[in-house]
């Protein structure tokens, strides 16, 4: 076997911001994984879960058109709206932690805080 038939691992370089290589440190060990495995996994044919983006978008359209009801009727809600208003405010609130989880720390996740829709029911 001649030295150029020799399989090596290859050496890829890239420049990062300070913040961006600190954000791939974190979600590399976040997963248990070294930064190469990371950045292998994440480049050669892993899918990105786009799903808690859609589905947050579905709960703050929800939202909206409550919230629109709300100030096109000017009565009011009633017991009931506002239970089912709350707990979609908790579900997008469960879908912020998802997505923050794989954004990194002080992005997202500090500005979110886990709390119960029978916490905030006005009666």
């Amino acid at each position: 076997m001649s030295r150029g038939d020799v399989r090596r691992p290859r050496r890829f370089t890239i420049q990062l911001e300070a913040s961006d290589h600190q954000r791939l440190i974190w979600r590399a060990s976040s997963r248990g994984l070294t930064v190469s495995e990371y950045i292998r996994r994440a480049t050669l044919g892993c899918e990105i879960d786009t799903l808690p983006l859609i589905e947050a978008a579905r709960e703050l359209r929800q939202l909206g058109d409550m919230l629109r009801h709300l100030h096109a009727t000017r009565g009011g809600w009633n017991h009931d709206a506002w239970i089912r208003f709350l707990a979609s405010v908790d579900r997008l609130l469960d879908l912020a932690h998802a997505i923050a989880a794989d954004t990194g720390p002080g992005e997202i996740a500090g500005l979110v805080e886990r709390s119960t829709a029978k916490d905030r029911v006005p009666y």
